[in-house]
């Protein structure tokens, strides 16, 4: 049983990792085990790893995280998506959307082996535009929408690339292919045309 949840622990991690989700794994006691390529990118932007734990230059918003992070843990815990977020402010920046989810909850795990998964929002980061939007209007495969997500959100080539633990050239082929089906025939079109998409939807 411990075996099968740590597979669905990577397999959500994984799954994370591949839309350029921000998202830390942490065990039934509490320690972090894994963390995502954009999460590792934005250690130091307000949060940091300590000794296997997550600390926030928000003592506050530290302190409200591990608490939702304990209440995870415990086997009956029920809280709402209002109850398990936080905002962790940060100097001269917009703060951090933090969000703790209990494993079980997402990996279906009813024997409660799971810890949780703590999910972390750079405000200052432009929302990116669905990636089944994005499928739909234009025909991208789920990678070319992914990286095309990432362009609209004004995201370089070697950011994606860190974020989606692609080569650099493989992001570029994706882009260029993108493009072609969006029908622009330069990036900075490409992220206009997704900035406009993303912006429709917020109206």
């Amino acid at each position: 049983a411990t075996m099968m949840a740590e597979s669905r622990r990577r397999g959500a991690m994984e799954a994370l990792g591949a839309v350029g989700e921000a998202a830390v794994c942490v065990d039934r006691c509490g320690r972090v085990v894994q963390l995502t390529r954009a999460a590792e990118a934005l250690m130091g932007n307000g949060v940091c790893l300590r000794n296997a734990r997550l600390r926030f230059d928000d003592v506050e918003a530290e302190h409200a995280v591990n608490h939702l992070i304990k209440l995870a843990l415990e086997p009956d815990a029920r809280f709402s998506a209002t109850t398990r977020s936080v905002a962790a402010r940060r100097t001269y920046r917009r703060p951090l959307a933090v969000e703790v989810i209990p494993e079980r909850e997402a990996l279906k795990d009813p024997l409660g082996l799971s810890g949780a998964i703590v999910l972390l929002r750079d405000l200052d980061q432009p929302r990116l535009c669905s990636t089944e939007r994005l499928k739909r209007a234009f025909s991208f495969s789920e990678r070319e929408a992914q990286v095309a997500a990432m362009v609209g959100a004004g995201l370089a080539a070697d950011e994606i690339a860190k974020r989606l633990d692609l080569m650099e050239s493989s992001v570029l082929q994706l882009i260029k292919a993108a493009m072609a089906k969006a029908e622009v025939g330069t990036r900075a079109d490409l992220a206009g045309l997704l900035a406009r998409l993303q912006g429709m939807k917020d109206q």
